[in-house]
């Protein structure tokens, strides 16, 4: 739902007998733009798992802020179905919004509906949309306003802390999308195909990982296995336009990050580089690399199926120290990739 809607559905919700006013039991205005999003993204037919996720305070607990959670690409919401809940327990409302094109239900064939994902030409618009959205949604709540992105999910949530530099406390970025692994030649070839007609819906992925991906569905993960060429301009660009606006203007809110060592998706070297580079005085950072074999699928059990997760603990303790207190941490040796 483009930017401008959103505040008119709002406003009407104001007027509307039952809509937001200042008795006891009414909604803040930030409750109200999130459920005008949360519907109309549920009212287009999607998975489950992939509809908007709103994680509550324990009753009666002091409200202590809002977080906004991003999910990866081709993945949904459910991907913080155990994370957003312990964060919801230490007195935080956590929104958990769906990527764009993200999550549609199956054609009747059985065909992935993949026609509403980004691609290059809609990336600005689908992703930047997004990111001005859950800005807008988080002016409104007062407390601390944390963000917490995942691969793609960290390129939008440093997307949306660079278009709003005072509007958050604390920023959580889990394997972050910075450069895709392999680099920039990697990146200018694929760029190319997934523009080129005839070529732009090839299905890049490699036997293995369509494996996996059918793997995952069979232990319930939702979202969509088979993206093509043509979506993967969508994550160069918007992580390019981020490089670009970092590279004029620093981050300026502590940040935690965590990489998994065994990383295959995202540049493990592209992360440090680009922390190295953001002046600690203004942005303060600390990475945290979790050793061993760590796959780029860190905290979610339906993308680790069969596999014994030990590295979650440690996950989670730095995750929730850092979003509940703001302590940062280091955990293992930095790595490249």
């Amino acid at each position: 739902m483009p930017y401008q809607p959103l505040l008119i559905a709002c406003l009407l919700a104001l007027l509307a007998p039952g809509g937001a006013v200042s008795a006891a039991g009414a909604k803040d205005d930030w409750q109200l733009a999130w459920e005008t999003y949360a519907a109309a993204e549920a009212a287009q037919g999607l998975q489950f798992g992939c509809q908007p996720r709103r994680y509550r305070p324990p009753a009666g607990a002091p409200g202590k802020g809002l977080i906004i959670a991003i999910h990866g690409f081709s993945a949904c919401p459910q991907q913080f179905f155990q994370l957003g809940p312990l964060l919801a327990s230490r007195g935080f409302e956590v929104l958990v919004p769906v990527l764009p094109g993200h999550g549609f239900r199956p054609q009747a064939d059985g065909t992935e509906n993949l026609d509403q994902v980004p691609d290059a030409d809609s990336w600005a618009a689908g992703y930047g949309g997004l990111a001005e959205q859950m800005n807008q949604i988080a002016a409104l709540a007062g407390g601390e306003r944390i963000l917490i992105g995942y691969s793609l999910g960290g390129a939008m949530a440093i997307n949306a802390a660079l278009r709003a530099p005072d509007l958050y406390a604390r920023l959580l970025l889990v394997a972050p999308l910075i450069e895709i692994r392999g680099g920039a030649g990697l990146e200018a070839t694929v760029n190319l195909l997934g523009r080129t007609p005839g070529v732009r819906e090839w299905g890049p992925k490699p036997p293995e990982l369509a494996e996996a991906c059918a793997d995952w569905t069979a232990a319930g993960r939702t979202g969509f296995c088979d993206y093509r060429l043509a979506h993967i301009p969508a994550l160069i660009q918007l992580a390019a336009q981020n490089r670009d606006w970092l590279a004029r203007e620093p981050l300026t809110l502590p940040t935690q990050i965590i990489l998994a060592e065994e990383d295959v998706v995202i540049s493990n070297a592209a992360v440090l580089a680009m922390a190295a580079e953001q002046p600690r005085v203004i942005s303060p950072m600390e990475l945290c690399t979790l050793t061993g074999d760590v796959p780029h699928e860190i905290f979610t059990p339906y993308e680790n199926a069969g596999r014994k997760m030990t590295w979650l603990p440690r996950f989670l303790e730095v995750a929730e120290s850092f979003v509940v207190s703001g302590k940062m941490q280091a955990c293992g040796p930095q790595t490249s990739g």
